[in-house]
Parts: structure tokens; sequence; C-alpha cells
């Protein structure tokens, strides 16, 4: 229940989730359209808790935890790898 009740207080707890599972909750939060370059990074997994007033600080701390890159586009975000 409280992963689906934190968001609310701009908590977001992650227990083993893949990327491509809190793609949408950048969608749904904060309106961000999010592709990822190479499909295997969907597989990267996430855990703990994360607080997140705005958007720019979950993908700060999604950037550090995952070690992606995250570059703006015409159309969105794009998320790299960093050797990409």
């Amino acid at each position: 229940p409280e992963q689906h009740t934190a968001w609310k207080h701009h908590r977001f707890v992650f227990d083993d989730t893949p990327l491509r599972e809190v793609l949408p909750l950048l969608i749904d939060n904060y309106g961000l359209t999010v592709r990822l370059a190479d499909p295997a990074l969907g597989n990267r997994t996430l855990t703990g808790t994360f607080r997140a007033q705005t958007a720019d600080e979950l993908l700060q701390a999604l950037s550090l935890a995952l070690d992606v890159r995250i570059d703006s586009t015409d159309t969105g975000l794009l998320l790299t790898s960093p050797t990409d």
C-alpha cells in the first residue's frame, strides 16, 4: 500500500522495479514523454525510496541510481547509457 500512496507525498518507493515500469510514473506525475535509446535499459532495476518535489529531482535520482544519461529531444526525454 505504501507504494501506491507515497507519490501523494512526493515520495517514490521502488522494490526491484524495472526502469520500464518507472517510466509511466514520469508521464502520470509530470507529463513527461521518456524513451529508451536501448530497450535493454528498461531491464535495469531500482530499489529504494526517493523524494522528489520536481521531475528534475526524480530524473537526477534515476540517472545516478541506474547510471543512465538523460537528454532532452524535440519529442521528450531520451535515456541512454553513458557510454553511448
